[in-house]
């Protein structure tokens, strides 16, 4: 596809070169990606980020790669030229420092699509290689692929690849201006359902914090002005920008003539006169998902994921949008023989049966029994939130997992009054594959979200639902779960860390009597010998990125052996440290991380699902070869019963080094007691304000065990975090710093 593209110094092009192996030994199945369909290569590495797909494979004796990277398609500057232009800017001169003007190549293929490709010689971390960029343009869009390599036998294989590439014609949609005509654009449209009034005051000083990551908002009045709003935030951190003017509309084409313009971290740093022109393509109905309706805006360059939705899209928000969630009953439904909505408070580890599953109560939850089902409910939900697991009756089903799992979900919808809401990804809901737990029954599990309850905007909750298939029946288990706004951020009433445990538990503890479950092994709080936190660098291989163009970088680790023969190799240590962790649990829902091992005389492995890691002991410290590349990693100390004194401080500094004259921090004494006013609120990691346990300052008492750091509060509050022991040493309780949380904050004593 490159015919007449030189590289220098190795002087090959993408189509010059004969076929060195047969595509049937090269290439599998084909796949799908945004606008194309194609076949990709076997055995290559796959990597999936951010509206990228990447496969990447590398030659351990030679040294030789090649990375292909898929990125998802935009729309067409009416150029294929121009679209080359713009594609090479900001996929090979930005990131990878490669020459402005390369030499390209057109070609018109016989589907209609224009072809423009070029390439350049660079260099990544000390090696030579090649960049080729190839830009499909037709019909509205533009689809781009990113070839980098550094041995010339790729080329061919490449070639075949671009060439079998089929992408979908069908023309961008685009709305007729009558979609307009009986809507009007005044009033407030925001793409979260909270209006940003109630956060920031008129001076831009910030009533609340904001933890989410992006809220926008638009207010057009009847007088023809406008404001735009917009919040990023970080790490609690938050940039507050507005601008204002006026605005005109012909036909679909909505212009803002901005006036003025302001924005600051906190408090509003900038205010000055900005005088420019925005245009906008726009319509007043349904986006890609929903009937609406929505303010739907579209600007030329820029990017948008979907190649047939070229839009940002905007909610009306209603009168009412400030008023709470009703609270439902547990189910509206006449009740069986047993009192209707009979609470039975039940204790960790009692079981309570429903037809023929057996399932243990989580402590602090209640029992709701129906005819068609057991509801289960935390006894301390906040008021106004809705939290249900309903154990439902068997399905008889001679389909397929996914088949039942659909199912599963419309009846489940239809029993409860709900209407389905449309899932960003196609259907009604986001699924994981079926698989096989630890506990040797199948399953399949999805999250959907659905509308509950009557009016133009009804309430939005989230319903989850598990099917188990076990000797041709399958059983199901559903979570109702409420969605509510905090600040800027929204949340489900699962996404507590103490619900989501419990829920975890109770699906990976269901038992059935007709069948026989494998031995299980319980890790024990032992960390004598090879078990525990062992820490060190390895090879990763994955998407490339800023820093690692290749897709491959050095990473720190964590390799923690449990007494069960258990074992997780991640970059992240457990958030809550190793207290009360059931390791089965935490390796179902993160296989890849999560393995097995043996070790005898020094020597072992670990077997994880893409590799078996050999492992040595040399002089204390273990030796880990990953992509046959040695790594030393060397066993953190123990905590268990540690103990600090004094009073540590984090940074009164924000994430972009502004000071906020707030200074975070905790107090410990020797005794095992602690007094915070603000770093716990910090080290506690939590991105909504609402479901973060330690938002108010308080005192209690501290414990350290396995690597967790275990706070008490006088009042009952109980929280949790991991505690690594970087850097410390048990005969010191005052150092200079102390490092806390999975993150590893550091904190500096007073």
């Amino acid at each position: 596809m490159m015919k007449n593209i030189l590289l220098v110094p190795l002087s090959f092009s993408v189509s010059c070169f004969l076929l060195l192996i047969p595509e049937s030994k090269i290439f599998s199945q084909k796949e799908t990606f945004d606008i194309a369909r194609y076949i990709p290569p076997r055995d290559w590495k796959k990597g999936t980020n951010n509206g990228v797909i990447t496969y990447t494979t590398v030659n351990a004796t030679t040294g030789g790669f090649c990375v292909l990277a898929l990125y998802s398609s935009s729309p067409s500057l009416g150029d294929a030229k121009e679209d080359f232009e713009t594609e090479w800017k900001e996929r090979v001169v930005t990131p990878l420092n490669a020459e402005s003007n390369p030499k390209t190549e057109i070609q018109i293929n016989a589907d209609g699509w224009k072809t423009v490709s070029g390439a350049a010689a660079i260099r990544i971390d000390s090696l030579d290689a090649y960049v080729i960029l190839t830009v499909f343009s037709g019909f509205g869009k533009k689809f781009s692929v990113v070839t980098t390599l550094n041995d010339q036998s790729y080329i061919s294989g490449v070639d075949v690849f671009l060439k079998d590439i089929k992408l979908d014609k069908t023309p961008l949609k685009t709305l007729p201006v009558s979609a307009n005509k009986d809507l009007s654009v005044v009033g407030t449209w925001s793409d979260y359902s909270g209006s940003l009034g109630s956060y920031v005051n008129s001076s831009g000083v910030f009533i609340h914090s904001a933890d989410t990551h992006e809220m926008h908002q638009y207010i057009f009045n009847t007088d023809k002005t406008f404001a735009y709003k917009e919040l990023i935030s970080s790490n609690g951190m938050v940039l507050y920008t507005e601008s204002s003017g006026t605005y005109g509309i012909t036909g679909d084409n909505l212009t803002l003539y901005i006036k003025m313009y302001k924005s600051g971290f906190g408090t509003i740093k900038e205010d000055k006169t900005k005088e420019t022109t925005d245009q906008y393509k726009f319509y007043i109905g349904p986006n890609k998902w929903e009937p609406g309706p929505f303010l739907n805006l579209h600007k030329d360059g820029n990017y948008y994921p979907w190649s047939d939705y070229p839009y940002d899209y905007y909610k009306k928000l209603s009168d009412d949008n400030k008023t709470g969630i009703k609270e439902l009953p547990d189910k509206n439904k006449a009740p069986g023989n047993e009192t209707g909505g009979l609470q039975t408070d039940l204790s960790l580890g009692t079981t309570s049966k429903f037809g023929s599953l057996t399932y243990h109560i989580p402590k602090g939850w209640n029992v709701a029994r129906y005819p068609d089902g057991d509801i289960l409910t935390p006894a301390d939900l906040s008021k106004g939130e809705v939290l249900q697991i309903w154990v439902q009756p068997v399905l008889n089903f001679s389909g397929t997992m996914d088949q039942a799992l659909q199912k599963s979900y419309d009846e489940t919808a239809e029993k409860i009054g709900a209407s389905k809401m449309n899932d960003v990804n196609g259907g009604n809901y986001s699924k994981l594959a079926p698989k096989f737990s630890f506990r040797g029954w199948e399953y399949i599990r999805c999250s959907g979200g659905i509308h509950l309850g009557n009016g133009q905007y009804p309430p939005e909750y989230g319903l989850d639902l598990f099917v188990i298939k076990v000797n041709g029946r399958f059983e199901k288990i559903s979570v109702l779960k409420s969605k509510k706004n905090c600040n800027y951020s929204s949340y489900y009433s699962s996404d507590r860390l103490n619900y989501n445990n419990d829920i975890e538990n109770f699906l990976f503890s269901l038992q059935f009597p007709d069948w026989s479950e494998p031995a299980i092994k319980t890790a024990k709080e032992n960390w004598e010998g090879i078990n525990g936190d062992w820490q060190g660098i390895s090879l990763s291989v994955g998407v490339p990125k800023p820093g690692a163009e290749l897709g491959a970088e050095l990473k720190g680790k964590h390799l923690i052996f449990f007494s069960n023969g258990q074992a997780f190799f991640g970059d992240n240590f457990p958030v809550e440290g190793l207290d009360e962790i059931n390791t089965w649990i935490k390796a179902e829902n993160n296989r890849r991380d999560w393995g097995t091992y043996s070790f005898t005389n020094g020597r072992g492995n670990l077997k994880l699902p893409y590799a078996d890691i050999p492992l040595r002991m040399e002089a204390g410290r273990l030796i880990v070869t990953t992509n046959k590349t040695d790594h030393a990693f060397i066993k953190a100390n123990g905590v268990d019963g540690a103990r600090f004194s004094g009073t540590y401080a984090m940074s009164s500094k924000d994430f972009l080094g502004q000071e906020t004259g707030i200074t975070p921090l905790i107090t410990f004494t020797a005794d095992g007691k602690f007094t915070d006013k603000g770093a716990l609120k910090i080290l506690n990691h939590k991105n909504v304000d609402c479901i973060n346990e330690a938002n108010d300052p308080g005192s209690g008492t501290y414990e350290i065990k396995n690597y967790s750091l275990i706070f008490s509060y006088t009042g009952g509050r109980r929280i949790r975090i991991a505690f690594l022991g970087t850097d410390y040493d048990k005969n010191n309780p005052s150092p200079a710093t102390l490092s806390l949380s999975y993150y590893e904050n550091v904190l500096r004593k007073q």
